[in-house]
């Protein structure tokens, strides 16, 4: 746990220097740290490619992959500013839950979420990670990632029955995902947990990546009859999301809306966010749970 705390603090030492680098010589007078060990850390550092060495300098600055860790995390918070007004009036419209998950690796991650104010409502946590083959929620990710991840899902295999309805065979799989993309939604029900369903859309980047996902989950017997009405609310808040990111030939929509417009610089380029007022959410009585999204 030192190593890691004396690294971190050589981390921020390079970030705090005024031109972004620093000799050994300043690294070691800033820390107190021999400069064995400094260098020692700067060499593991430089293994992962947190730090790079000038070749003729010899100083170091902080690496690239630190900057695509940063921008992830970036993009991670704007999408929640962004997605969260939207959320709270998609729960207010329904009185279902709605989730906001991205992709780690191999699972889907929630990384938001507004509960449901009904006495019986769904469950699971933030941060809660889940192979991407089960659920709306994971599959309206899945289905645009490459053809290759399914395979990776196999061989780390994740592709196993939580429930009855999991779909495990890649070839199955394959052909859902085909579907989701075509009609720009996904609807699954008992994937994850019996009785569970959800309906769920892509979210969409200024490159017109997709870098996350908008659910509405509920129990079946409340989801069923409303999935038509779910699928258009979600389509029309995931446009809307995806526009405020800067998705290529989508505009914000602000119809019906009272908001306030506020304007954000993002990589160089203007970016209309129009936050939207949810309706008020009334107290409830201590409520039911059940687990997650189908």
């Amino acid at each position: 746990m030192q190593t890691l705390f004396r690294a971190v603090q050589l981390l921020e030492l390079l970030a705090n220097e005024a031109r972004g680098e620093a000799t050994l010589g300043m690294l070691g007078r800033a820390s107190g740290l021999p400069l064995s060990t400094i260098h020692r850390l700067l060499k593991a550092l430089q293994t992962v490619g947190f730090v790079n060495q000038d070749a003729s300098s010899g100083r170091y600055r902080l690496g690239s992959r630190l900057l695509r860790l940063g921008l992830r995390v970036s993009d991670t918070i704007e999408i929640r500013a962004v997605a969260r007004p939207y959320m709270e009036e998609l729960t207010a419209k329904t009185l279902e839950t709605t989730y906001l998950s991205i992709v780690d690796d191999l699972y889907g991650i929630i990384i938001d979420k507004i509960e449901s104010p009904q006495n019986i409502r769904l469950f699971e946590p933030l941060g809660a990670r889940i192979p991407l083959n089960c659920g709306a929620s994971r599959k309206a990710l899945l289905a645009y990632l490459p053809d290759e991840t399914i395979d990776r899902l196999k061989s780390a295999r994740l592709l196993t029955s939580k429930t009855p309805s999991t779909v495990t065979d890649t070839n199955v799989l394959r052909q859902q995902l085909a579907i989701i993309r075509a009609q720009g939604y996904a609807h699954t029900s008992g994937e994850n947990q019996p009785g569970v369903g959800a309906v769920a859309v892509p979210l969409h980047d200024w490159n017109n990546k997709v870098v996350a996902s908008l659910s509405i989950a509920a129990p079946n017997e409340r989801l069923k009859s409303r999935v038509p009405e779910f699928r258009d609310l979600l389509l029309a808040a995931g446009q809307a999301i995806s526009g405020a990111l800067g998705q290529p030939g989508n505009v914000v929509d602000s119809r019906n809306h009272e908001a306030r417009q506020a304007s954000r610089t993002r990589r160089g380029r203007r970016v209309q966010i129009i936050p939207v007022v949810g309706q008020s959410r009334s107290k409830v009585p201590a409520r039911e749970t059940v687990r997650e999204d189908g």
